[in-house]
């Protein structure tokens, strides 16, 4: 049948002739898991001071991607046309991603890469979490398989095993950071706290400009989660923390 997202969809019409029906000017509107950004981009056509910007996921190297691809570089390009901002989580989904013991989803070649088919699908700050690994694209095209193509100055020249290097390479793919990169503040976990600044630092250092934390702070008493936030934000805020 026809597939949500493209604006088609009976459902989607519906709720769009809802939205033109009780939403007036001047009232705010949160679109919670805005897809593709369909309904709030055509909501913005009849009023445009309703969304300052959607966002949307893709899943690279999922079955989904190539459907998910087209879909939201044309929500893109209208919210642009609306003059609305656009951030896109450019994660990696793919069981083969992950090869001999080896989870390479968080490989900075292969999120490098994500983040560069978001930049040029017109994303203006890209989403993506923080590089752990690299090589993806070497175990991935090892024996008969063909994934890609990639020169091997990659791993040479342009990147190293410091993981700010490794965040570097992300940025770099984003236009050489004319796109902002923000990281993924990741999973709960024992060392939440530590984890955060960790993170904000190597993608400060790295060229970035953000964290997102979501679950590591929403997650935990109210006084906790502020105490965590204020830590990244500290980060940020930090003179003594430059460019590496």
């Amino acid at each position: 049948g026809m597939a949500f997202g493209t604006g088609h969809h009976q459902t989607t019409q519906m709720c769009a002739e809802i939205l033109a029906e009780v939403v007036r000017p001047g009232m705010c509107v949160v679109d919670v898991g805005t897809g593709t950004g369909v309904l709030v981009s055509g909501n913005s056509a009849v009023n445009r001071q309703l969304a300052a910007g959607v966002g949307a996921t893709i899943y690279f190297g999922s079955p989904e991607s190539t459907r998910q691809i087209q879909e939201v570089s044309e929500a893109f390009q209208l919210a642009h046309e609306l003059g609305m901002f656009t951030v896109l989580w450019c994660y990696l989904r793919n069981p083969a991603f992950v090869k001999d013991g080896v989870d390479y989803h968080t490989a900075a070649d292969l999120t490098g890469q994500a983040n560069h088919l978001g930049v040029t699908i017109e994303a203006d700050i890209v989403k993506q979490k923080l590089p752990e690994v690299n090589g993806g694209y070497q175990a991935l095209n090892m024996g008969q398989s063909s994934y890609g193509k990639i020169d091997k100055r990659v791993y040479t020249e342009l990147t190293s095993d410091h993981p700010i290097d490794l965040a570097r390479y992300q940025v770099a793919n984003g236009f050489m950071g004319k796109i902002g990169l923000i990281s993924s503040g990741g999973a709960s976990g024992e060392n939440d706290f530590a984890e955060a600044v960790r993170t904000a630092v190597i993608n400060k250092r790295a060229g970035g400009m953000g964290l997102i934390s979501g679950r590591k702070a929403f997650q935990r008493p109210m006084a906790e989660g502020v105490k965590l936030l204020n830590l990244i934000q500290d980060v940020y805020l930090c003179k003594d923390v430059t460019l590496a």
